[in-house]
């Protein structure tokens, strides 16, 4: 059944709209500039698969309506479907079903809570259906600013979600929130989620292209850890794509965690304010594209959540004897990845790199140290002046761990200094090293090629 009350416009004191589960579609213009109507209710439950283009706009809605999220091609909002309803105050959007038209929920300009959540957690985020930019044009103009609430069992934070492309504003969204991730209730035993209440078994997500993209207003990204045993567990971003919060004022710390890898796209943090990037020790970043932390004035480095100290036996108490320089592989390095990032340094972990591209680390003064890369084994790359501006004047290498110490997660070896201060590169076969790709660096340390 198909709902198109093309009479609606002669029908100003519609206020509450009763749908049985056997209407499917609202049609175009069903409901435009029916400024009366607050409320869509259903006398079982909503069997709604489409909802046409400008269906409701100019209505008065309090809530958005429910659809048949279990419709085997999933569900369609169409172009302006929302648009102008001032009344609305709270959007919930199931990511893995719904597709958005372009403008969608345009001049919504009282809504303060935008909560991303979905309904089968067990499809992938590559099934998710495409977002159209300009969908949120103008979404909580007349607010302090939004809430945009990532739930746990989301995969994926939608391509061009609130990117706004075209005319008008960008959505006024002032923090985005990731909902606690999921962890096994058992240390030995990843799969046994037995005694874990009110969570649900979905830990990566990505975070598409332009998602939050020229959003000045977002300041915030907060990360809510679940302790257990010891431990804090926070989502694993897996990706995180190109222009993701190019545009942004976002700031405080990135938390990195995928033991699979995360890939970090082009300019995705470009210009930000963010001051850390904090990584679990097991994560692996397999690409860090061009720009991606380029201009990030305020960012002082990457480090570890959590150190694991390396401490010397003696009568049954520890003594700390050494820190722990863990090695984390960084993968690849686009041009200009760092450029200009003045604060940043490596903190407590030294990188393993497969390439590194031109001006990577270009201007990063405050750059002391890079470890070692004899030790990056994969290594196939240096662009020109990668690391032009740094002050590089401490190098690291592997050492075995005395006989009488024992570590704490560390594994068997530690990074000590080396002297003199020198960067010996691998003997990689096919290794492609830039003339100049050392060219202008500052410090004390001296380069074996």
């Amino acid at each position: 059944v198909v709902y198109t009350d093309e009479e609606a416009l002669n029908k100003p004191q519609i206020k509450t709209l009763n749908l049985s589960s056997t209407v499917t579609e609202i049609g175009d213009n069903a409901f435009r500039d029916v400024a009366t109507l607050t409320t869509v209710d259903f006398t079982s439950e909503s069997g709604l698969e489409r909802i046409g283009n400008y269906a409701f706009s100019g209505a008065s809605l309090n809530s958005v309506p429910q659809m048949n999220y279990a419709a085997a091609n999933g569900v369609s909002v169409g172009g302006y479907a929302f648009a102008d309803n001032s009344e609305l105050t709270s959007i919930t959007l199931y990511l893995d079903v719904v597709t958005l038209g372009t403008g969608a929920f345009e001049n919504c300009v009282n809504v303060t809570e935008v909560i991303l959540t979905a309904y089968d957690s067990a499809k992938s985020a590559a099934s998710y259906p495409t977002v159209s930019a300009d969908t949120f044009v103008n979404l909580g103009k007349n607010t302090a600013g939004v809430k945009v609430t990532v739930d746990n069992v989301v995969k994926m934070i939608s391509n061009n979600i609130f990117y706004t492309n075209g005319s008008g504003n960008s959505a006024k969204i002032t923090e985005v929130y990731l909902n606690k991730r999921a962890i096994a209730s058992s240390p030995s035993d990843p799969n046994d989620f037995t005694h874990v209440e009110n969570y649900e078994r979905v830990d990566e997500l990505t975070i598409g292209n332009n998602a939050f993209r020229n959003i000045g207003s977002l300041t915030t990204l907060t990360f809510e850890g679940v302790e257990h045993s010891g431990f804090n567990y926070f989502r694993k971003i897996t990706s995180v794509g190109s222009y993701a919060f190019y545009g942004t004022n976002l700031g405080g710390e990135l938390l990195l965690h995928s033991e699979g890898g995360t890939a970090i796209g082009d300019y995705a943090f470009y210009a930000t304010d963010i001051t850390v990037i904090k990584l679990y020790s097991n994560t692996t970043i397999n690409r860090i594209g061009e720009y991606a932390f380029a201009e990030c004035r305020a960012l002082e480095g990457m480090t570890l959540i959590k150190d694991f100290p390396i401490y010397r036996m003696e009568s049954g108490l520890k003594e700390l004897v050494y820190p722990v320089y863990t090695s984390t592989v960084m993968g690849k390095v686009g041009a200009c990845a760092f450029q200009n990032a003045e604060k940043f340094n490596f903190d407590t972990m030294y990188p393993l790199f497969v390439s590194i591209g031109e001006y990577a680390f270009d201007g990063c003064s405050s750059l002391t140290n890079i470890g070692d890369l004899s030790h990056s084994n994969e290594l196939t790359s240096v662009g020109a002046y990668a690391f032009r501006g740094t002050n590089i004047n401490t190098v690291y290498s592997l050492s075995t761990l005395p006989s009488d110490s024992t570590t704490e997660g560390a594994g068997s070896y530690v990074w000590t200094q080396k002297s003199p201060a020198t960067i010996a590169l691998p003997d990689n076969t096919g290794m492609e090293i830039d003339p100049d790709a050392f060219s202008g660096m500052g410090g004390t340390v001296t380069v074996e090629q």
